[in-house]
């Protein structure tokens, strides 16, 4: 190679270098890390402390492990907006945004729901054909963490669950209550929501309602009389109807007040959704793992997804109360239509006095008293479902007269 060819290589290559050189600074002058807000740290271990959690006991709430939660509070993670979300919920903090640290409205998870809802709006509209949803899959948690979990976003960090994440976390052996294996005792203020707010103010308002029915329902003249049997309005059915309608109509309800307390995350918190594997529970349906929509517009398309970003599943509410509701005409009914029977079994007819009201009322009142703290245990353990599975919308392309 002559002379004149080396140097015309070397300043080739040393040229060249030099621009790949420059071109690689550039590029990462502009890859920016997220950096995690100095004020994080410190918001999540005060609202941790007030909880009266540990460092294990959040991870688990979270489906994270304890590695993750450590460096969140000492600030050396790469936020992960997923992450943030699952800790503002079981925190009852923000820890986004403005106002770090202050107490979690409502307000807060409305405009949230506003923005994914947007997102999906937009990704459907700009679709080059008309499409529609052909499946809409949530995973459970315990396939999710086989196979990890990536959030499809580009302005969100992808975050990986793997199985050997798992290996380190340390649950309980066994729990203060002796029989219950590997689940994370309730504290006293989730015992209180449960046996308090929902069981006792349950049955002081079903009471007076059913209380104040018999008596609208039932004649109030002298001498009235209502029949064990024979008429639509007699004891019997009157026992049964109330056993079936009182427990569908209180899961019906439960399933929205008390996932809208959730949200709010200031008188409940979600507690452990393995007490749902015990066999006395495990039978009560909770999370579809398979749930198929046929949807042809854009107002089905909008209202199916609004619902299911509240963590609001129509089918499995209905599908839920109906058992519950079965289940009260099989349990509750026998042993009242028993005792009510051998009540009246002389003359077959029971006199319509205010004692017939307050017997009907105190009887609705501890059904409901029953029931409701069962349906919200329910609900309670069954919301981190909600907020750790993965949903994945698939989308069909079709014509447009399909």
């Amino acid at each position: 190679m002559s002379e004149i060819a080396k140097k015309y290589n070397a300043g080739t290559n040393k040229g060249s270098s030099q621009f790949n050189a420059k071109k690689i600074e550039e590029e990462e002058e502009s890859i920016k890390i997220p950096e995690l807000k100095a004020s994080v740290p410190k918001a999540i271990q005060k609202a941790r402390t007030q909880l009266g959690m540990n460092q294990k006991e959040l991870a688990a709430k979270i489906y994270e492990t304890t590695s993750v939660v450590n460096s969140y509070e000492n600030g050396s993670a790469i936020p992960s907006v997923p992450i943030l979300i699952k800790m503002e919920k079981v925190l009852g903090v923000k820890l986004r945004g403005k106002d770090i640290g202050t107490p979690l409205k409502f307000t807060d998870l409305l405009m949230g729901i506003s923005l994914r809802f947007g997102q999906v709006v937009n990704v459907y509209k700009s679709s080059s054909s008309y499409t529609k949803i052909s499946k809409f899959i949530i995973k459970p948690v315990q396939q999710q963490k086989k196979i990890g979990m990536m959030i499809l976003d580009s302005e969100e960090t992808v975050h990986f669950e793997l199985e050997e994440d798992f290996d380190g976390m340390e649950y309980p052996e066994k729990s203060k209550y002796g029989w219950a294996y590997n689940r994370i005792p309730l504290t006293n203020a989730q015992w209180l929501y449960i046996f308090g707010a929902q069981g006792v103010v349950s049955g002081i308002i079903n009471f007076f309602i059913n209380m104040f029915l018999a008596w609208v329902i039932y004649p109030k003249g002298e001498g009235a009389t209502i029949v064990f049997t024979g008429s639509l309005t007699c004891i019997f059915s009157d026992i049964i109807m109330t056993s079936f309608l009182l427990p569908t109509i209180t899961c019906i309800l439960s399933s929205f007040l008390v996932t809208f307390d959730l949200r709010k995350g200031k008188m409940i918190s979600p507690i452990d959704e393995r007490w749902l594997k015990h066999p006395c529970l495990s039978w009560i349906p909770t999370v579809s793992t398979s749930i198929h929509y046929v949807l042809t517009n854009d107002v089905c398309y909008l209202l199916f997804y609004f619902l299911n970003v509240l963590g609001i599943n129509y089918k499995i509410i209905i599908k839920r109360a109906i058992i519950f509701g079965v289940l009260g005409v099989c349990v509750f009914s026998p042993p009242t239509l028993v005792a009510v029977f051998l009540a009246t079994k002389s003359d077959g007819y029971m006199v319509l006095k205010w004692s017939f009201y307050i017997f009907k009322g105190i009887w609705c009142a501890l059904l409901a008293m029953i029931v409701s703290p069962l349906i919200a245990f329910v609900l309670v353990a069954s919301y981190a479902l909600h907020c750790t599975s993965k949903s994945t919308l698939t989308f069909e392309e079709h014509n447009s007269d399909g």
